[in-house]
């Protein structure tokens, strides 16, 4: 997914990953393409799909309910927003970040770096984006070749803790509350956002 807007350069890159893994039977692809890039893709997805393939492949312009979009997943493709990676955090989700290049102050590859130093995502640069990296990357984790199982472990040590840090019981509390409360919606804006009124109470 590339981010609200979706994104050209991910869009091509996933199908490209679609072309080259689409024999693989244990195989599920689920791509937001962002509005504006629905039509493009559906049409490339089917000229790919005339050649067949086992791999299940859905395109969605956009997801409402996102979380249920991330239970589905096993490894998320995305850009690195602060809101996708609040989501993935609060998810325990291993990842493949894509920074959006032209983002403020570098912010987005910034926050992908955070949970690359944490063992729990990969980071791939927009300009050295192509789709046979993606899928090989793609590959490695499904075959256990990419260390998926360490950046799971990690990506599961990022969510929800069920200890409060030793400094802050009352604030943790507060926050475990609301996150118990995030099963619908877009649970990482609202993580966001009680961690931001939390931080300046």
């Amino acid at each position: 997914m590339g981010g609200s807007q979706g994104a050209r350069s991910i869009n091509a890159a996933a199908l490209k990953v679609y072309e080259r893994l689409r024999d693989r039977s244990d195989l599920q692809m689920l791509h937001i393409t962002g509005r504006g890039h629905f039509a493009e893709v559906e049409n490339e997805l089917d000229i790919i799909k005339e050649r067949k393939g086992g791999a299940l492949y859905r395109i969605f312009p956009y997801m409402e309910e996102m979380n249920l979009f991330y239970q589905a997943c096993d490894v998320v493709v995305a850009r690195s927003g602060a809101t996708t990676v609040a989501e993935i955090s609060f998810f325990g989700l291993p990842s493949i970040l894509i920074p959006y290049p032209y983002a403020t102050q570098d912010h987005q590859r910034l926050n992908a770096e955070v949970l690359a130093n944490k063992g729990a995502a990969l980071v791939i640069l927009d300009k050295d984006l192509k789709g046979e990296i993606l899928a090989q990357k793609s590959r490695e984790l499904m075959e256990g070749r990419g260390g998926y199982e360490e950046m799971q472990k990690r990506a599961r040590e990022m969510g929800w803790s069920p200890s409060p840090p030793p400094s802050s019981h009352g604030q943790y509390e507060e926050m475990q509350k609301r996150a118990r409360e995030m099963g619908a919606g877009n649970a990482g804006e609202r993580m966001v956002e009680a961690l931001l009124e939390l931080t300046f109470q």
